[in-house]
């Protein structure tokens, strides 16, 4: 049997007139494909006509159109209905979708900045400067700035709480103004930045409340922290709410933030760790003195060894107990913001766990014997702490 005349088409005119996979035909062994002028052949092996070859490929040509032709139907009758939609319906749709995007917010989301503030000053507010930074675990506030329509960010971003590395989000309802504070009688190093949950109205701002940490602390990005934002620097200056010379001396009063807990009153509350050191600075005029604290730990084991995880807010208090002569300063815990935890299995009790509202007591040398936590006023310690009490002596403790 002679070949169809099909098969005289030289190849690159047959593949434009055919698919790659239209001239692809089974070879007679039935284990391979090949291409080209080849008579072409069943599935059962005989050989088949060039008429059969043809209407084949043209049938499997048309199959592909008619895929190609589905498709771009059902694109066009999408289009007729959503644009045969009403107008009203149509913008719902589209505000459905807005608000759900925005309800949906990751774990490190932000502000987009489109609200920056004017002011600083609780007395120069405006109705503009009212933001709202609910359930954001990171806010980017922005400067208002003639030069620059979304005005001028400040870096770092602010954050809420980070508990053991991790960060929480601003509680529901945050809202309200960014504002200075400024304690009194206090040093100016003690000023910060502080955040008034109240309404849009600014001459009700007093009738507002502080917004607060999880452990009862006011929130606050002390000025130490707050004079290495230059764009917060140049607003505070410009408001005149600080001096040069004030934050000349928060150049030196905290490495990089850090210890987060300084003390400007022997009686300040401030957050201790169970399980660790705790680092403290207590400032007092230009003097910058940081310490390590140890409190609830234990050394019968040839080391240190801390029983307990938690955090509490505690405070320092003088005795004037006779029996306390000796080690007068003590600590009491204000609040307890995560209660105490065994770490050491099948833990003694040595070292009694801290009770929220009493002061922290631990065991003395291998007996059993429980007095305060205390410390002397000639430490090191105490020498630090006597320079607060000389600035403000607190009610003593019984």
């Amino acid at each position: 049997m002679s070949l169809s005349p099909v098969w005289h088409v030289s190849a690159k005119r047959r593949c434009r007139l055919f698919p790659a996979w239209i001239t692809t035909v089974p070879s007679s062994n039935h284990s391979s494909w090949t291409r080209g002028p080849v008579a072409p052949t069943s599935m059962w092996g005989k050989q088949d006509g060039g008429v059969t070859f043809v209407t084949r490929s043209l049938f499997s040509f048309m199959t592909l159109c008619m895929l190609k032709l589905s498709r771009v139907t059902m694109l066009v009758e999408r289009a007729i209905l959503s644009r045969a939609q009403p107008n009203h319906i149509r913008r719902l749709t589209r505000r459905s979708l807005d608000s759900s995007a925005l309800s949906q917010r990751s774990s490190d989301s932000q502000t987009a900045g489109f609200n920056p503030i004017s002011t600083l000053d609780p007395a120069g507010l405006k109705p503009s400067d009212h933001i709202d930074i609910s359930s954001l675990t990171r806010y980017a506030l922005r400067i208002h700035s003639s030069r620059h329509r979304k005005g001028i960010p400040v870096l770092p971003f602010f954050t809420y709480y980070k508990h053991e590395g991790v960060a929480s989000a601003f509680p529901p309802r945050t809202t309200g103004y960014f504002y200075f504070y400024r304690p009194e009688n206090h040093p100016s190093t003690a000023a910060g930045i502080r955040f008034r949950i109240a309404s849009v109205n600014p001459a009700k701002f007093s009738n507002g409340r502080d917004l607060l940490r999880p452990d009862g602390l006011p929130w606050e990005i002390p000025l130490p922290r707050v004079q290495s934002r230059a764009a917060l620097r140049k607003l505070l200056l410009q408001d005149g709410l600080v001096t040069q010379t004030e934050l000349k001396e928060c150049e030196t009063l905290t490495p990089l933030g850090r210890p987060r807990n300084i003390l400007y009153r022997f009686d300040q509350p401030f957050s201790l760790s169970f399980g660790g050191a705790q680092h403290i600075q207590i400032a007092v005029g230009t003097q910058k003195l940081p310490h390590r604290l140890l409190v609830v730990h234990e050394q019968r084991r040839g080391g240190w060894v801390h029983p307990y995880s938690g955090r509490a807010l505690v405070r320092f208090e003088l005795s004037s107990l006779p029996e306390h002569a000796k080690a007068p300063i003590m600590l009491r815990v204000v609040k307890m913001i995560t209660p105490p935890t065994l770490q050491i299995p099948d833990y003694d009790g040595h070292m009694p766990s801290p009770v929220e509202g009493e002061l922290i007591y631990r065991a003395m040398g291998t007996t059993a014997v429980l007095k305060p936590w205390g410390k002397s006023l000639s430490c090191q310690l105490g020498k630090a702490l006597s320079l607060l009490l000389e600035a403000q002596p607190p009610a003593e403790t019984q």
